[in-house]
């Protein structure tokens, strides 16, 4: 069955018949250019989708909660609105994004589809567009230059690469347990809270960590990742706070950090909890610039059977109480 066709936002939209046949959902022909703002939503005995190669665009919940089994067509599509797949658990298999410029918020939430995720033509994402999918694969989007919010939360994807973004938001891959290695822009400048937390089989980063131009890691960033050693540029500014109410960092907690050299930064002070239960740490690096530690940097780092070695380019800072506060047998 087709749709009755009509006018929205100066494109040729289909939208539902109050009654088609269960099951299969055929548009035909070459003047349907966009598919209408939930006009299948909840159809869960729609069981295939067929699209014309004219169908260049899928309105806002369009079959949010359908029951479409197959694969459609998607290599034609050029933007997806929000939430117009989420809930398609059904929709299996490895999609053709060889077109798509644009996703919306929750636009492929908790599909089905997995395989590799590639994105050769995005360059606009918002908020959570991929999120518990099946991906297993790999994620290409070279053009892609800020990873939106949950982008990919809890994919079990194993590699990324997004040759553009200069900007990893709030918990983009947080979850994703497989993924090894991360490729950015070699000017990535910002990585927001927990964009990564709980990532526990990352490696791997190119620009190699933190690289020249990274500014700014936000809190619970890293947390919980493998990334073994660590050299930030004279960009870096600041790991910022949980909030402005509470100055806790955990940008590495829990990680497998062995070494950090922070001493090409201005840094003057380091927050609160920013290695806390960094057991492999080793080393640390620090500027001249420091004059503040707060408490527990370094809390129960080192409580197995090392010594974490900390240098200070300049004067030994008057305020380092209570660095070890789970370790007192460190202080000193």
């Amino acid at each position: 069955a087709s749709g009755e066709s009509g006018e929205k936002d100066g494109k040729q939209v289909a939208f539902s018949e109050s009654e088609f046949p269960a099951g299969r959902l055929e548009i035909t022909g070459g003047t349907v250019r966009a598919i209408g703002e939930a006009a299948f939503k909840n159809r869960t005995d729609l069981t295939a989708l067929m699209l014309s190669p004219s169908v260049v665009y899928i309105g806002k919940e369009a079959f949010l909660n359908a029951g479409i089994a197959n694969l459609p067509d998607f290599s034609h599509v050029v933007e997806v609105g929000d939430n117009a797949f989420q809930g398609c658990a059904n929709m299996k298999g490895q999609p053709d994004f060889s077109s798509l410029v644009t996703v919306r918020n929750q636009s492929f939430d908790s599909t089905g589809l997995s395989g590799d995720l590639i994105l050769p033509e995005l360059t606009l994402a918002t908020y959570a567009s991929f999120q518990k999918a099946a991906f297993t694969g790999k994620i290409v989007a070279p053009k892609l230059a800020s990873i939106p919010q949950n982008f990919a939360v809890n994919l079990k994807v194993t590699s990324a690469e997004f040759a553009s973004a200069t900007t990893v938001g709030n918990t983009a891959f947080s979850g994703c347990s497989n993924l090894a290695s991360i490729k950015l822009s070699p000017n990535v400048k910002t990585f927001v809270s927990a964009c990564f937390s709980g990532c526990s089989s990352l490696v791997e980063m190119d620009p190699a960590p933190f690289g020249p131009s990274v500014e700014t890691i936000g809190y619970r960033s890293f947390a919980g990742t493998a990334l073994a050693n660590m050299v930030f540029g004279e960009s870096f500014v600041s790991f910022d706070a949980h909030s402005a109410t509470d100055e806790t960092s955990d940008a590495f907690n829990g990680s497998k950090v062995q070494s950090v050299d922070l001493g090409a930064t201005s840094l003057t002070g380091l927050r609160t909890a920013l290695f806390r239960d960094c057991y492999q740490l080793e080393h640390v690096v620090l500027p001249a610039t420091v004059d503040q530690i707060d408490a527990q940097v370094f809390g129960a780092a080192n409580a197995v059977d090392k010594l974490l070695v900390v240098d200070f380019a300049g004067d030994v800072p008057a305020t380092v109480s209570d660095l070890w506060a789970d370790n007192p047998d460190n202080n000193g």
